[in-house]
């Protein structure tokens, strides 16, 4: 069944005093386009974030977004550097003799200096962030591949609307395609009877006039063609899987029988049920924009 290319999903897990949040917005595409969103300290794991909404979508433009919240524990480390604590303690000393103050040094004032505490990020190594982190992201894509799944039904189901209404014109044209040629001769042979006599009139000539006319609007391949598509089309709604771009190229397919269909026939029925086709072709082709 056909899916739509946009949609939203959540997903979260608290598993070690980590409570992973995964949220993800999917737009339309022409490829599928990931765009991993992680704290720094997760960056390592953005191909397997990658790998994982590969494995549910084939097309679209997909935000994801990773927020790791400790719960119990701290995400934060303490950092001392004891060569610069040193290193001050030097200056304190150096200070103190060529002053000749003799005063000790609280550590408190030591810890205090600048860059001597540092804090940090605790970098939490991959297995150990992994687990948690997948399963809020599997759960995340589920629910986006759920709610992507409800409106490509509902696309695909106001597309084969559509097509059925294709079908319906479809009939009309070659309905009328049939009757064409026989009205042409009914006309052209009441117009020679206007402007000749019966006796002079050149029946061969108006029979080729005829047949002329029968081959240059004889539209017989391209209807057939265009039911081959519209039937092709329908079926493809029906597969399995990502199916906008092959319907993209079906559609211009159809675009091309029907223009062909409008340059050989001069009947205004015709006409009308052409220019309702590439109506509906056009409102197609919006829709399937929206198809993984």
């Amino acid at each position: 069944m056909a899916s739509s290319m946009t949609g939203y999903g959540r997903g979260e897990s608290l598993v070690d005093g980590l409570h992973v949040v995964a949220e993800t917005r999917s737009t339309n595409h022409r490829y599928a386009d990931v765009v991993p969103r992680l704290p720094r300290s997760l960056l390592s794991l953005e191909d397997r974030v990658r790998r994982t909404v590969g494995e549910y979508v084939a097309r679209g433009r997909v935000d994801v977004m990773i927020l790791v919240e400790p719960v119990g524990r701290s995400l934060k480390t303490v950092k001392v550097d004891t060569l610069l604590a040193s290193a001050y303690m030097n200056a304190f000393n150096q200070l103190s003799a060529v002053l000749g103050i003799d005063a000790p040094i609280p550590l408190s004032d030591i810890a205090s200096l600048p860059d001597v505490l540092s804090i940090e990020d605790k970098v939490l190594t991959v297995d150990e962030a992994w687990p948690v982190v997948s399963q809020a992201l599997v759960e995340c894509m589920q629910s986006l591949s759920a709610m992507r799944l409800e409106e490509g039904r509902r696309l695909a189901a106001d597309v084969e609307a559509r097509i059925s209404g294709l079908e319906t014109e479809l009939d009309k044209i070659e309905a009328r395609s049939s009757l064409v040629v026989e009205e042409y001769r009914r006309k052209l042979a009441r117009r020679l009877a206007d402007m000749i006599p019966s006796s002079a009139m050149d029946e061969p000539r108006l029979s080729l006039e005829i047949a002329l006319l029968a081959e240059r609007s004889n539209i017989t391949e391209e209807t057939v063609r265009l039911r081959s598509h519209i039937s092709q089309a329908g079926r493809t709604l029906e597969s399995e899987g990502a199916v906008g771009r092959k319907l993209d190229f079906i559609l211009q397919e159809m675009n091309r029988e029907i223009n062909t269909i409008a340059s050989k026939s001069t009947d205004l029925s015709i006409s009308e049920s052409v220019v309702l086709i590439k109506s509906e072709l056009e409102k197609i082709r919006e829709q399937i924009q929206n198809l993984e």
